[in-house]
């Protein structure tokens, strides 16, 4: 957490794909496992948190 949002604030979030892998179950079927990355910020640009 970067900074604590208070009462009053606009909340923005915007999410990108950090990493993709693909892989091989034991069954062999293929699997795309990716990790998400979400960024919220206020209305005045200050970044709050990542998820």
């Amino acid at each position: 957490m970067y900074k604590h949002p208070v009462i009053g604030d606009r909340l923005y979030s915007q999410s990108k794909i950090a990493n993709i892998q693909e892989r091989v179950g034991r069954d062999g079927a293929h699997m795309l496992i990716t990790t998400n990355e979400i960024y919220h910020w206020n209305q005045r640009g200050e970044m709050l948190f990542t998820s």
